[in-house]
């Protein structure tokens, strides 16, 4: 038997990304041990889980609170800390 569709059902592929930044904090420019990554870096990174676009990974980062900055090779990275 197919279950009927549940309103409150958890969106899986936001649940994935979000599992996935819990493995960060926002980082700020001056903090010790940056993680520089592209919203292609964390597609990329979750493609064999799930598939997600760049927009909805930065959307979900701004939401989170994380902010860009430019790494060592002048581009403009998402700035991430594992705490």
């Amino acid at each position: 038997m197919i279950p009927k569709e549940n309103s409150d059902r958890v969106d899986y592929r936001q649940q994935i990304l979000i599992e996935y930044l819990q493995a960060y904090t926002p980082a700020a420019p001056g903090d010790k041990d940056i993680v520089y990554k592209s919203s292609q870096d964390i597609v990329d990174e979750l493609s064999e889980m799930v598939c997600l676009d760049n927009d909805e990974v930065s959307e979900k980062l701004v939401e989170l609170g994380f902010h860009t900055g430019v790494n060592e090779a002048g581009e403009l990275r998402w700035m991430l800390n594992m705490p």
